[in-house]
């Protein structure tokens, strides 16, 4: 009887509360999960979750969460945030500016602007170990081509510029993603002396493993985002 009574309760509290569960230590659902009309997952391997996020003008999603996250606006963003406790707050962001989302952060969130928006985040899923020794780390080795922009456990964000017809000579990099902050077109020579030429668009998105390699730009100036794995 006491056990049918407590469940009673249970029960009744349960229902003055829709958020009950989760005020109490129930997760919230992912952001891909809850809201995929604003949150896709683009790529995912066993290192890093890559979303891409958009949002219209005034567009709301439903209340989801972010596992642990580096995330960067490709659009200029000012949204209004609303906690599980119905909390509200605006936060107005410019585009490129990289930032970190902490682990099981949970909000609806609305796209206060005219236009639509564009985002990159990146779930950081698990520790990381860089095993790679052929030749020195491009941020170390070439730190005037690099702008650190953010760090954090396990990761680095920099800015690389590659002006029209530069060449960044043999070096190495952990594995990363890249985000390409304008058209590019550029030639990768590895180690072994393969040469691939890639194009690639701005706002494109690409995982790259643990490589020695070196580039020549084939375009006009181009600039990208580097997530590295530390």
């Amino acid at each position: 009887m006491q056990f049918f009574t407590i469940l009673l309760i249970t029960a009744m509290l349960a229902g003055c509360d829709i958020n009950f569960s989760a005020k109490h230590g129930v997760p919230i659902g992912t952001a891909t999960d809850m809201a995929p009309d604003q949150y896709r997952t683009e790529f995912e391997n066993d290192w890093v979750k890559v979303v891409r996020a958009g949002y219209a003008a005034g567009e709301s999603s439903a209340m989801h969460s972010h596992n642990r996250t580096v995330g960067v606006h490709l659009t200029a963003v000012s949204r209004r945030f609303t906690s599980i406790d119905g909390v509200a707050e605006r936060r107005d962001t410019d585009a490129l500016v990289p930032f970190e989302i902490p682990d099981n952060d949970v909000h609806a969130a609305q796209n206060r602007l005219d236009h639509p928006t564009e985002s990159v985040y990146v779930e950081l899923k698990a520790s990381y170990q860089p095993t790679l020794a052929e030749a020195p780390n491009g941020f170390d080795r070439y730190p005037k081509l690099h702008q650190l922009l953010l760090e954090g456990e396990g990761y680095r964000v920099f800015k690389t510029t590659y002006a029209e017809g530069m060449q960044a000579p043999l070096h190495s990099h952990n594995a990363k993603v890249s985000v390409f902050i304008n058209d590019a077109r550029f030639l990768v020579e590895t180690l072994e002396g393969v040469a691939t030429e890639r194009v690639v668009a701005a706002g494109e998105v690409r995982w790259g493993d643990e490589t020695s390699h070196k580039v020549t730009n084939l375009g006009e100036l181009f600039q990208v985002l580097v997530i590295e794995l530390m």
